[in-house]
């Protein structure tokens, strides 16, 4: 009996051993055609419930950039210009499978903000100034990992991102999907 007690102690999983590290790098193919795809990378902070599977807490911040074309203006021929995100989003999500491969689902909601170019003033004297605006968002992850380790995991992930608010590059939503590959593993 001393002995059963011992293992069921031994076995028992710190708060440190259920914190992973999930980082992935990728693409984003956004649905405005007006601007185009882009690079994109993840990183985040998730807490399991139970180390193998079933519901875990997932805190992400992601970068997203890409490059969008607008029409001629009277100031300036200029044309093209950068949008970056800094996503920030907190959700729920499961985790599903046996031994080393792995299928999860998560929905996240959070906040976007992002940086875009505005040109303005005359034609032979104008400036660009660096805006910044926030929108709402909603994610939807579904992923697969394949684990290398106890603790370590090779990852792919499909993502939808839904921006929710309007802006001058997307009328009343914009939408994203993105794919990516990295690695999610423990400190400890």
């Amino acid at each position: 009996m001393c002995n059963k007690a011992n293992a069921q102690t031994n076995d028992a999983e710190t708060f440190l051993e259920k914190l992973y590290f999930p980082f992935d790098f990728g693409a984003t193919f956004p649905s405005e055609k007006n601007i185009s795809s882009g690079g994109y990378i993840k990183t985040g902070l998730e807490y399991r419930l139970r180390k193998e599977q079933g519901v875990f807490f997932r805190f992400n911040f992601d970068n997203r950039n890409n490059k969008f074309t607008t029409q001629e203006n009277q100031t300036t021929n200029v044309v093209d210009g950068k949008l970056t995100f800094n996503d920030y989003s907190i959700g729920l999500g499961y985790r599903f499978g046996q031994k080393k491969l792995k299928g999860f689902g998560l929905f996240q909601g959070g906040i976007s903000d992002y940086n875009y170019p505005v040109v303005s003033g005359t034609l032979n004297n104008f400036s660009v100034t660096e805006k910044k605006s926030t929108t709402p968002i909603a994610k939807i992850t579904l992923g697969f990992e394949y684990y290398v380790a106890k603790n370590a995991a090779l990852t792919i992930e499909t993502v939808y991102i839904l921006q929710t608010s309007n802006s001058a590059f997307w009328h009343k939503s914009f939408s994203t999907f993105g794919i990516s590959i990295g690695l999610t593993t423990t400190l400890f």
